[in-house]
């Protein structure tokens, strides 16, 4: 072998190595940036379940306000069992909601003293990659109950809220 075909080799040689170190860099840049993306989705979904969960638990059409005075974490029954009831039979109303909440599910789950449940939104879709789920505890106010609460006639009890947003 001749210097210069010597000098070709180790210029082809060091041609090689160099893409193949320019290769490898491509990607592992290409797996940082789709990790990246996928941290990015991960965090809208999270930020999406959160805003969802926010306007469920301020909702003016829920709460309980007496004489003009709003109480926070609690929830009028006779409204939720309105809205439930409306939301299950009037088209426009549904329409209003399912672009306020998109893929969602809101319910009311009474846990003392008694035990029931109240869905208020369900727009569960059929197949789902990714459920999140946000609770709040709430207290739960009937005018119709027997005793006294919050200084006023009708009775409260205990309750979570769960709002699912699905993906």
């Amino acid at each position: 072998m001749s210097k210069g075909q010597i000098k070709m080799f180790e210029t082809t040689a060091v041609l090689i190595v160099f893409f193949f170190l320019m290769a490898i860099s491509i990607i592992f840049y290409y797996n940082m940036s789709f990790s990246n993306q996928q941290n990015e989705l991960v965090e809208i979904r999270r930020i999406n379940s959160f805003q969802n969960a926010v306007r469920t638990f301020f909702m003016p059409e829920l709460d309980c306000s007496f004489g003009g005075v709003k109480v926070y974490n609690c929830y009028d029954v006779l409204k939720l069992e309105k809205f439930s009831e409306l939301f299950n039979t009037d088209n426009d109303f549904r329409g209003f909601y399912v672009q306020m909440f998109g893929t969602s599910l809101i319910k009311v789950d009474e846990l003392y003293p008694n035990s029931k449940t109240l869905i208020l939104y369900n727009f569960t879709p059929e197949k789902f990659d990714n459920k999140l789920n946000v609770f709040s505890p709430v207290l739960l106010y009937d005018p119709n109950g027997k005793g006294s609460c919050l200084g006023l006639t009708g009775s409260c009890s205990f309750g979570i809220v769960e709002v699912a947003y699905y993906d």
